[in-house]
């Protein structure tokens, strides 16, 4: 089983550090067809936090970005808190059916092509709204990265400020989440 859940976690960094994104998409799936979903879900942030935080040391974000991206994470780090609580009261299969439905409207739009944009002047009520829906999605299902990579590419950032925005987001979402699954009891010491 470990050698199982070594290859999911391998297969997933792969992905991650191919396209910048993806760990959690791929590698919470992975690991709950080897192990139940709430420790495939608990097993993967650290993981998440050290490649995000390295791709996060490696791309940084410019003050402006970071000044720009300031109210969805706020909003995120909130619905990150509810969407555990919702994680810590549901049923494992609960969880499995939220995470394959999700799972199945990304791969949906993904084959759809659909290529969003988003005026710029929406941006600034959209970011809270879209923060804080990726928190609650992360915090239920450990994927909070696919609404804010469609958000960030609706946005039409530049290469740069996608991958800025992306380590941004994401290391800052795992350590509200690693902090909100500690306190819900959900992160013990032995599954740590």
């Amino acid at each position: 089983m470990l050698v199982l859940v070594a290859l999911a976690v391998a297969l997933s960094a792969f992905v991650k550090g191919s396209i910048g994104f993806g760990f959690p998409t791929l590698g919470t799936p992975l690991l709950a067809l080897i192990v139940d979903v709430k420790p495939a879900f608990l097993l993967l942030i650290v993981h998440n936090i050290v490649m995000d935080g390295l791709q996060f040391a490696r791309a940084g974000a410019p003050r402006a970005l970071a000044r720009r991206m300031a109210p969805l994470v706020a909003c995120g780090a909130v619905g990150m808190v509810v969407g555990t609580h919702l994680l810590a009261s549901l049923a494992a299969r609960s969880v499995m059916l939220i995470l394959g439905l999700f799972i199945l409207g990304f791969v949906g739009l993904s084959v759809t092509k659909l290529s969003p944009r988003l005026p710029p002047h929406w941006e600034p009520w959209a970011s809270p709204v879209v923060g804080l829906v990726a928190g609650v999605v992360g915090g239920v299902t450990n994927v909070p990265g696919t609404p804010l990579v469609l958000y960030f590419y609706a946005l039409g950032l530049t290469k740069r400020e996608f991958v800025g925005a992306v380590a941004f987001s994401f290391v800052l979402y795992k350590l509200v989440q690693l902090a909100a699954v500690s306190c819900y009891g959900l992160m013990t010491w032995t599954l740590l």
